[in-house]
C-alpha cells in the first residue's frame, strides 16, 4: 500500500513538472506607438508528446494569449483597465508535411516545416495594442500581466474531458498568469 502511494506521489509530482516547463515567456516590453500601448514579447508555446501525437492525426491546437493590463492601486473588481486575447491555431497537412499557423485574432497565415519554429512563430507578441495611451496617467505604475491557456472548446468532443483530466494536456504558464510592472 505504501508503495501505491509513494507512486502516486511521484507520478503527480512528475507530471507537475512537466506541466510547469511546457511553456515559457519572456517579459513583454511595452512601447507607444501613436496613441496606443503596444506590447511585445514572446511565449514559447508548449507541445506535450500526447498533445503533438493528435496534432499529427489531424487535431489542431487552439491557443489563447491573453495580455491585461492592471492598476495595482485599485480595488481588485476594478483593477483591469484593458485586457487583450490572442487566440492562434496549429494544425498539420501531413500530404505537405507542413505546420499551418494560424492567427485568429489578427487574420494571419503562415506554413512551417518545423514544429518547434512554427510554436514560436506563433507565440510572437509582436505591436499587440492593449489600450488609448490618454487612459493611462504620467508616473505611475502598472502591472502587465500574461496568461496562455489551451483552448479545450476547440478540440473534439471526445477529447475535451481527456485534456482537463491528463496533465499531458496542460500549458499554461506554471499555472498561473505571469506578471511584470510598468511605469508610464
Amino acid at each position: 500500500m505504501r508503495y501505491w502511494l509513494l507512486l502516486t506521489i511521484l507520478l503527480t509530482t512528475f507530471s507537475q513538472a512537466l506541466w510547469a516547463e511546457v511553456t515559457r515567456a519572456t517579459p513583454l516590453l511595452p512601447s507607444i506607438q501613436g496613441q496606443q500601448l503596444v506590447v511585445d514579447g514572446q511565449v514559447t508555446l508548449g507541445m506535450t508528446p500526447t498533445m503533438e501525437k493528435a496534432l499529427l492525426h489531424g487535431i489542431a491546437i487552439e491557443y489563447s494569449i491573453q495580455v491585461t493590463l492592471i492598476d495595482p492601486e485599485q480595488w481588485f473588481w476594478q483593477n483591469t483597465l484593458a485586457s487583450k486575447k490572442m487566440r492562434v491555431r496549429l494544425s498539420y497537412d501531413p500530404l505537405k508535411q507542413t505546420y499551418l499557423l494560424s492567427n485568429l485574432t489578427l487574420s494571419r497565415l503562415n506554413t512551417d516545416r518545423d514544429l518547434s519554429r512554427a510554436l514560436n512563430t506563433l507565440g510572437s507578441i509582436q505591436s499587440f495594442p492593449l489600450i488609448a495611451i490618454e487612459k493611462l496617467q504620467a508616473n505611475k505604475a502598472y502591472a502587465l500581466q500574461l496568461e496562455v491557456r489551451l483552448e479545450r472548446e476547440s478540440l473534439p468532443n471526445a477529447l475535451r474531458l481527456s485534456s482537463l483530466l491528463n496533465s499531458e494536456w496542460r500549458v499554461n504558464l506554471s499555472g498561473h498568469p505571469q506578471t511584470w510592472m510598468y511605469q508610464r
